[in-house]
């Protein structure tokens, strides 16, 4: 099935007075300050004392502490999914550093699982699912309880979900982190899906029953996969990079020294 085009709207108990706000996983009647992109992510991507995101409109923009929403997840609930994101953290430092040096193609990760990276971006997918328009929502119809059921309830992934991964590199010894990017409603290959960058990877992840035309999904694809397989890309290829060196010419205008966009800024 195609992307849809409905959110679901926020619950809500108590008088016009007084409302409360209920997690919209468990139902509970305290939220917390959740960051849509995970903090840990939104960390390795700093332009002077702040962060580079990219909202769906595909522009750069600062923040001093990435994108939250205090009305979606409670404490549990998003301790629960920071297991995921805790695991995909460390799953993305690895791929980086294993990838240095390696030729252009797909590759695999020894010992991490395609499932588990897929539970991680299904909850983020998730949460900018279920995040305010002004935040950066994305309509995803459907799909939006499949992601809740696949990323909180642990539910088996069903073959209209997976994902490909695309290391992104600037130079063959390329171990860094230029930035990220919020979750985008894309198509590719016959189908649709949201693309996002997280940890230096482009993801791009299928919500729909058919199957890519390309063989970008055939080779790939992470779904089932013991060995998590990614490709490694030139940078350039990828309007993450060159909206990215924009950016970084802005900043070297400034006079900032930004450290995630390091070696994008030795070209201003």
């Amino acid at each position: 099935m195609p992307v849809g085009t409905v959110a679901s709207e926020q619950p809500v108990v108590g008088s016009r007075s007084r409302i409360t706000i209920l997690g919209l996983v468990c139902g509970a009647a305290k939220t917390i300050k959740a960051h849509l992109i995970p903090r840990t992510f939104a960390l390795e991507v700093q332009v002077g004392k702040a962060h580079a995101i990219v909202r769906e409109s595909g522009e750069y923009e600062d923040t001093q502490s990435g994108i939250w929403d205090r009305d979606i997840l409670c404490g549990a609930c998003d301790n629960e999914i920071g297991k995921l994101e805790g695991g995909a953290k460390q799953s993305l430092d690895a791929l980086r550093a294993a990838a240095v040096g390696k030729p252009l193609g797909v590759h695999r990760l020894a010992g991490v699982a395609g499932d588990d990276i897929i539970r991680f971006l299904a909850a983020l997918l998730w949460k900018y699912a279920s995040t305010k328009p002004a935040l950066g929502r994305i309509k995803l119809g459907q799909y939006r309880a499949i992601l809740e059921d696949i990323s909180f309830r642990g539910a088996p992934i069903p073959s209209s979900v997976n994902a490909v991964g695309f290391r992104l590199l600037r130079e063959q010894s390329d171990d860094g982190v230029f930035a990220y990017r919020a979750p985008k409603v894309d198509r590719n290959g016959g189908v649709n899906m949201v693309r996002l960058m997280v940890g230096g990877v482009v993801f791009c992840v299928k919500l729909d029953q058919r199957t890519p035309s390309d063989a970008v999904f055939r080779e790939g694809g992470m779904a089932g996969q013991t060995d998590l397989p990614y490709w490694l890309a030139p940078a350039p290829m990828f309007e993450e990079f060159t909206q990215g060196r924009v950016k970084s010419r802005i900043v070297c205008r400034r006079g900032e020294r930004g450290e995630g966009l390091g070696v994008l800024q030795e070209s201003c």
